[in-house]
């Protein structure tokens, strides 16, 4: 692709994310957001049609990622990936969801082509709209002691040449990301404000005390309630699509090379544990030993699909319902186990919104839960029907 359309893309398209960046990233650095866990966050797609004249076919694709941008060696970015993924209870999970009855003005078909990308269309004439909810932390990529958190970027690829399969995107922009649990994103931004406000204050008194001194403007980023994602020329390596059992995009030579090392390793291993065999083998051929009785295998229950907490307004503290698959029927038994209520008593489950708008719950809804979600719930009896009726609050 020849470099003057790279140019002219990064003027054509602007995608914002709707949360707050980080105010105390200091001006000309990369922006800084903060995300909770399970919460659904919007973006927004929008193209200058202008720029765009001349082109018959206004469809693009974009391909949001989940990437670790400051990792230089592909194999260690796997090794994050396969990390993460060893921990999840359900192997399908994925690193991040698309609510797709929330997105606005793209094809009805989003492609979950890895654990950590999507791929959707769109039509530059119509600004569209992208909700996802971050399914991990950023504090799950590494087991080594003292990490806080490996920083990720949220990265969007869009290709205009929808039909060619090899071809490149003419536009790529990204933004950095951290990711909490239980609204942790809310209180890293409060505590930031404050430590930034009490640096400003400290550097107006600097300045004032300075004869002929003008206050100097903030040295830090301009607070917004959007993030607006960085474009990038060159757009750089092609970023790594993490699938269990296959990864891509990976340099061919530093795979063989792995391999090649493993293998060594693997027979020196063999080696070794042969000869330290054969002297056991040796020094303990005159020894005579009694048989004791094996001790009785520990039958464990198989992993849950999904645990939750939930509560009643009145208790202090949460409950955990372990659910063996994601159903309403599961979600009725646990909660009718855990409160002693007869299930087939609990006749209707429903959902209640921020908005106040009471949903009927489906299987569907009961996929979208994630490890150590929380929820408050309510059981009401009605005494005309004779059962009970359960609302979880969102």
């Amino acid at each position: 692709m020849k470099p003057q359309t790279l140019f002219a893309a990064q003027e054509k398209y602007c995608f914002t994310l709707e949360a707050p960046p980080s105010i105390i990233q200091r001006r000309g650095e990369d922006s800084l957001t903060y995300l909770n866990k399970g919460q659904f966050y919007s973006i927004n797609f929008e193209a200058n049609v202008s720029e765009s004249s001349g082109v018959q076919n206004t469809k693009v694709k974009s391909i949001l990622h989940l990437v670790f941008r400051d990792e230089k060696d592909p194999n260690v970015e796997i090794q994050h990936w396969r990390y993460w993924h060893a921990q999840q209870a359900n192997p399908q999970q994925r690193a991040f969801d698309i609510d797709r009855k929330s997105c606005a003005n793209i094809d009805d078909h989003v492609d979950d082509i890895a654990y950590n990308a999507a791929a959707f269309y769109w039509d530059m004439n119509v600004n569209a709209k992208i909700v996802l909810r971050m399914n991990c932390l950023s504090t799950d990529f590494s087991s080594q002691k003292g990490v806080k958190g490996i920083p990720l970027h949220l990265q969007i690829d869009t290709y205009e040449d929808v039909d060619v399969p090899d071809a490149e995107p003419v536009h790529r922009a990204f933004c950095q990301i951290k990711i909490f649990r239980d609204k942790g994103a809310e209180r890293k931004n409060k505590d930031e404000s404050r430590s930034a406000e009490k640096r400003m204050q400290k550097l107006m008194k600097q300045s004032s005390s300075l004869v002929d001194s003008a206050i100097s403007p903030s040295v830090f980023q301009t607070p917004s309630k959007f993030t607006k994602l960085t474009p990038t020329t060159p757009l750089g390596p092609k970023p790594i699509l993490f699938s269990p059992n296959e990864c891509f995009h990976l340099n061919e030579a530093a795979i063989q090379n792995a391999t090649f090392l493993h293998a060594v390793k693997e027979n020196e291993n063999k080696r070794r544990l042969k000869a330290s065999l054969d002297i056991a083998n040796d020094e303990l051929a005159d020894l005579e030993f009694i048989p004791r009785n094996k001790a009785q295998r520990v039958q464990r229950p198989p992993q849950p699909a999904v645990t939750i907490y939930v509560k009643k307004e009145e208790e202090k503290v949460y409950n955990a319902l372990m659910l063996d698959s994601f159903g309403v029927v599961d979600l009725r038994e646990a909660v009718a186990q855990k409160y002693d209520i007869p299930p087939e008593m609990i006749k209707a489950v429903y959902k209640k919104t921020k908005k106040g708008i009471l949903v009927n719950m489906d299987d569907r809804m009961v996929e979208q839960f994630v490890d150590e979600d929380d929820f408050i719930i309510k059981i009401d009896f009605d005494n005309q029907l004779g059962h009970f009726e359960l609302t979880l609050f969102y």
